[in-house]
């Protein structure tokens, strides 16, 4: 599909999607897409899941802090299955 790139009052490029593909993709307003660089002047558009979200904001290689490890540690409390 190709689309129309626009430019608002501030200098921000966007583009429209028509909203019979919007409901087919279930993307709606505030969601957070993935831009995936082709290399060849194409991107795949990708919509991020909440768990994707939360997991670019988390530091994976910085060491836990032991408020973190203790949590890791301690016996379940509810219907945890690990």
């Amino acid at each position: 599909m190709r689309v129309k790139i626009e430019q608002n009052e501030n200098g921000e490029h966007y583009f429209l999607i028509p909203d019979n593909l919007q409901r087919e993709l279930s993307w709606n307003e505030g969601d957070l897409i993935e831009w995936i660089d082709n290399g060849d002047d194409s991107w795949i558009l990708k919509k991020l899941s909440k768990l994707d979200v939360l997991l670019e904001n988390y530091p994976i290689d910085e060491p836990m802090d032991s408020e973190q490890k203790d949590w890791l540690d301690a016996k379940s409390v509810g219907k945890e299955i690990i």
